[in-house]
């Protein structure tokens, strides 16, 4: 049996969602304990918003992550696909390191230092992602706008903390 090659296109979409869900799903559910017991007793920033919130936000930036990396795996430009793909797990892979290095073992300054990292990894893969599908590129736009943010709380905390 063939898939049409819009059906494929869509399961491939519809598993690189799932997996950026998943594996998010996965990094709040073990950090949930720590934002309701230690996250609670630090000094935050007045502009941090609810803990609700922060599930949502990550939920839809995840969304517009994986929808990137399909478009940038879709992508006929093989000769700079594979660096992107490499380059976007790379990123991911730190991305998922930072709530474990935040809320499990309470590494304030290095997650601090690690948002930093991802704000900086996140504009050169927005930028070579360019170059491979714009709309992938653009995809980025408010999730490089979350980190920088993110990375002002974090920041904050390791301050006053």
């Amino acid at each position: 049996m063939h898939l049409s090659k819009s059906m494929s296109a869509a399961l491939t979409l519809l598993f690189f969602v799932i997996v950026f869900q998943v594996v998010g799903g996965l990094i709040g559910w073990t950090t949930a304990q720590e934002i309701d017991g230690w996250y609670n007793t630090l000094v935050k920033s007045p502009y941090t918003p609810p803990n609700k919130f922060f599930g949502m936000a990550w939920s839809f930036l995840y969304l517009l992550l994986a929808i990137s990396f399909f478009l940038i795996y879709q992508s006929d430009r093989s000769e700079i696909r594979k660096k992107a793909l490499l380059l976007f797990a790379a990123h991911m892979i730190l991305n998922w390191l930072w709530s474990p290095l935040f809320f499990t073992f309470h590494q304030l300054g290095a997650a601090a230092a690690l948002l930093l990292m991802l704000v900086a990894s996140a504009v050169v893969l927005a930028l070579y992602s360019k170059r491979v599908h714009v709309v992938a590129a653009t995809l980025f736009i408010p999730y490089l706008l979350w980190l920088c943010f993110a990375a002002y709380l974090a920041l904050y905390i390791w301050r006053y903390n």
